[in-house]
């Protein structure tokens, strides 16, 4: 199975999609106030934890598969684009296009 690099020069297995039949067992809406979503991150091995950025700068961790929020951050004032867990699952990377940082 092919791995890719990741952040600290980990490698990381690569993700694959199972053929088959998918179905949606509930909904959730993550806002935070008049904010979007702009990214979200799952590590394969910990699908219980999901990192949301939002277009206002704020991350937010959230516990699935109830949305059970956990924990917010301001970390910019620009939209986050890209959210991203290490393999391991200790490390969150997030990027915003707008400063070209990654924080």
């Amino acid at each position: 199975r092919p791995s890719r690099l990741a952040v600290g020069g980990e490698r990381e297995p690569a993700l694959s999609i199972h053929h088959g039949e998918w179905r949606r067992h509930a909904r959730y809406f993550l806002q935070k106030g008049h904010a979007s979503v702009q990214s979200v991150a799952m590590h394969p091995k910990r699908p219980d934890l999901l990192v949301v950025g939002f277009n206002n700068g704020v991350f937010s961790l959230f516990e699935m598969p109830t949305a059970t929020h956990i924990q917010s951050l301001s970390v910019s004032q620009h939209e986050l684009k890209t959210a991203a867990v290490n393999c391991t699952g200790e490390w969150i990377a997030l990027a915003s296009a707008k400063l070209g940082q990654v924080l």
